[in-house]
């Protein structure tokens, strides 16, 4: 059994579930590239796109005191979190399509996860 699902083609982010390992390849970030055995994997979830709302409205006080004419509006970024044999791993999923994501994680359940 062998399930490739591409989250991103540029750069290019993939996920192949084979019987037994699961293989990533995270051209975005070479150092998540890797053949992962099922049984070593110890979580994996993924952390939704959140707005920081602290730095946000610091910005915008800061903008205001300062005469600059606006601040930022800043977002912790979707990320694919797991740990691999005690060792934390975080992919980002900017420019993925939800819909393939929730494939991913499904399908990562499914397989003994």
């Amino acid at each position: 059994m062998n399930k490739k699902i591409i989250l991103r083609k540029s750069p290019l982010l993939e996920f192949v579930f084979s019987d037994k390992h699961l293989v990533i390849k995270d051209l975005g970030e070479p150092s998540n590239n890797g053949s992962y055995l099922y049984d070593l994997i110890q979580s994996f979830e993924i952390t939704e796109t959140k707005s920081n709302w602290f730095l946000s409205i610091l910005s915008f006080v800061v903008a205001l005191l300062s005469g600059m004419v606006a601040g930022g509006f800043y977002k912790k970024k979707a990320r694919l979190n797991f740990t691999y044999n005690d060792k934390p791993y975080k992919i980002s999923l900017i420019d993925c399509e939800s819909d393939k994501i929730q494939k991913v994680v499904q399908h990562a359940h499914k397989t003994k996860l």
